[in-house]
C-alpha cells in the first residue's frame, strides 16, 4: 500500500512559524502557525499527521539565518526536512501581496511539484567554521567602516591625517597618543 506524503512548507521567522500542509493527492490545504521554537513545531506537525490520518510528512524550509539546525533537529526527530536554496523558488508575476503564510503554502506547492532546488547540509564542524570566517569578515569590514568614520570625523573638524603624516591610516598609527589626543578635544558637533 503506498503511504500518502504529506508536504509542508515552514516560513521560518523569529517570532512565529508559518506552516502549510499540501495533501498532493487531494488538493487539500492545512495553514499552521506556532511559536518559534522546536516544541511549538514538533506540535502542529502532530496535530498536522493527525488531520490527514497518518501518511508521510516531507518538510522544507528556505535557506535563512536559523542555518541548518532546525533542519538537523527534526531529522533527529524522525522528520523529513530538507533546505530550499531561496534562489530556487519561483516568483509570481503581478502578486504585490506577500504574507508568510502566503509564502509557505507557496513554499508547499513547489515542493510537492519538484521545483525547488534543495541545498546539502554541511557537517556540523564545517559550519561552524563557516559561521566563524563570517563572523570575521564582518568584524573586519566594521574595522575598515570605523577607520573611515574616524577620518571623516577628523577632516570636518580641520584635521587631516595623511597631509600631516604622510601615510595611510591603521589601526596601529590612527589611534596614536597624540591622534588620539586631539580626536579627544574635537567638540561635537
Amino acid at each position: 500500500m503506498n503511504q500518502n506524503v504529506i508536504y509542508i512548507g515552514i516560513d521560518v521567522d523569529d517570532e512565529q512559524y508559518h506552516g502549510s500542509a499540501l495533501d498532493k493527492s487531494t488538493g487539500e490545504v492545512l495553514d499552521f502557525r506556532c511559536r518559534s521554537t522546536l516544541k511549538g513545531l514538533v506540535a502542529q506537525l502532530e496535530k498536522v499527521r493527525e488531520y490527514f490520518g497518518g501518511g508521510k510528512l516531507a518538510l522544507c524550509y528556505e535557506a535563512s539565518y536559523v542555518g541548518f539546525s532546525l533542519q538537523r533537529d527534526l531529522n533527529d526527530r524522525g522528520y523529513h526536512c530538507e533546505v530550499v536554496a531561496p534562489s530556487s523558488i519561483p516568483r509570481r508575476g503581478g502578486k504585490a501581496v506577500k504574507t508568510d503564510r502566503i509564502d509557505a503554502t507557496e513554499l508547499a506547492e513547489f515542493y510537492a511539484n519538484g521545483l525547488l532546488t534543495i541545498v546539502t547540509a554541511p557537517d556540523v564542524e564545517i559550519e561552524h567554521d563557516r559561521n566563524l570566517l563570517r563572523s570575521r569578515q564582518r568584524l573586519i569590514q566594521q574595522q575598515g567602516d570605523l577607520r573611515r568614520h574616524i577620518l571623516s570625523l577628523l577632516r570636518r573638524h580641520g584635521y587631516h591625517y595623511k597631509a600631516e603624516c604622510g601615510s595611510k591610516a591603521t589601526g596601529k598609527n590612527i589611534t596614536m597618543a597624540g591622534w588620539t589626543k586631539r580626536l579627544m578635544d574635537v567638540p561635537e558637533a
